[in-house]
């Protein structure tokens, strides 16, 4: 696992900030994922998807995650692909905090003009970079629509049927 482990120690994970503070607990999460123990994985990926995922809010870790994940999804044997799939397909689907409510008045109210406009040009910077890393997993994600599971073929065709891999 050192080609994983390199690829989460390239990422300053103390500086960037989840759903909850700053995503320190992150690599331990990814690397869950591929735990022999089912109950490790779905903890791994609940604590994923609540930090990195929040009501279609998608944050600036969350644009780190999807390499290390598309490498563990490429493995052969990677155990219960099909939820990790459906979490991407969230990612692939999600928005920034102040892209979605800066036009919501109560939004407007609480945050002066220039930090909207400049939280959501940091916003957009990080949507393009998880679009760019979910177009570059594809191939890792279109292995899965031949497994013989029907429900891992259906979440893999779920997210790549998303706007982020047309064209």
């Amino acid at each position: 696992m050192s080609e994983l482990d390199d690829m989460l120690a390239a990422v300053p994970w103390e500086s960037l900030e989840g759903s909850d503070g700053p995503a320190t607990d992150v690599p331990s999460a990814v690397r869950g994922l591929c735990s022999p123990d089912a109950e490790e994985r779905r903890g791994s990926l609940g604590f994923l998807s609540q930090f990195l995922w929040d009501q279609g809010t998608v944050f600036a870790p969350s644009a780190e995650v999807v390499a290390p994940i598309a490498f563990l999804l490429g493995r052969p044997g990677f155990p219960e692909p099909a939820p990790v799939l459906e979490f991407l397909d969230l990612l692939a689907i999600g928005s920034g905090l102040f892209t979605a409510h800066r036009s919501l008045a109560i939004f407007r109210d609480m945050h002066p003009p220039e930090e909207i406009a400049a939280r959501a040009a940091e916003e957009a910077a990080m949507l393009a970079r998880l679009k760019s890393e979910l177009r570059r997993g594809a191939g890792a994600f279109r292995a899965y629509l031949k497994d013989p599971d029907p429900g891992v073929r259906a979440a893999a065709e779920r997210l790549l049927s998303r706007p982020v891999f047309a064209g």
